[in-house]
């Protein structure tokens, strides 16, 4: 039999829950889709914006109850209760977090899979011929060095992407043009050749 205080925990629990999928669903705070990815990566915000409202909330409350349950009662002058080591807490606090870490790390790779993934560079079904085995793309973005990517009977045009600290560099091979933004033709891909200035991850 539960005790009163495991019943009332877990009611909260849902009701927290149906709130935060509630104002998920309710409250859009994205802005217009933009691209192909964005459906995908809109999943992914939603999940961690209930995620986020139901601690939010769920810890406030518990804040502000505790605040005044356990408040210092008038006429009392002495020390409160030396309470310690409470098993079932410990292992509920620590099981939760854990639990929802887990969910969020599989979920993300999961979206970004659908996104593209590392996913090694192919023409017609076939990888290009000046890659090695380990070099991959992201969400078919990646290093293609004079590449002649067709589409069709279209061909791409190359564009070589250079990422700085604060800012990208794009240069247009064909006509030795340089500029600080991406131009792409209308009905035309692009195949892009990145290399980073900087220590840090070239994340165009």
């Amino acid at each position: 039999m539960l005790s009163p205080t495991a019943i009332y925990t877990i009611l909260i629990s849902i009701a927290l829950i149906l709130g935060g999928v509630w104002v998920s669903g309710n409250v859009n705070l994205l802005p217009a889709v933009a691209s192909s990815n964005a459906p995908i990566y809109d999943e992914l915000f939603k999940v961690l914006f209930i995620i986020g409202t139901v601690l939010f909330i769920g810890m406030v409350g518990l804040v502000v109850y505790s605040l005044i349950q356990f408040r210092r009662k008038p006429g009392e002058t002495g020390d409160g209760l030396a309470i310690e080591d409470n098993l079932p807490l410990e292992i509920f606090w620590t099981a939760v977090p854990a639990i929802v870490i887990l969910f969020v790390g599989l979920y993300s790779y999961d979206i970004y899979e659908r996104m593209g993934g590392m996913q090694t560079l192919s023409i017609d079904g076939h990888e290009h011929a000046s890659m090695t085995s380990d070099e991959r793309i992201w969400g078919g973005i990646g290093y293609a060095q004079n590449a002649s990517i067709k589409e069709g009977s279209m061909v791409s045009l190359p564009v070589e992407v250079t990422a700085m600290q604060f800012a990208f560099l794009f240069h247009y091979p064909k006509g030795n043009i340089i500029s600080g933004e991406l131009f792409v033709p209308i009905k035309q891909g692009i195949a892009c050749s990145n290399q980073s200035a900087c220590k840090h991850e070239n994340g165009f």
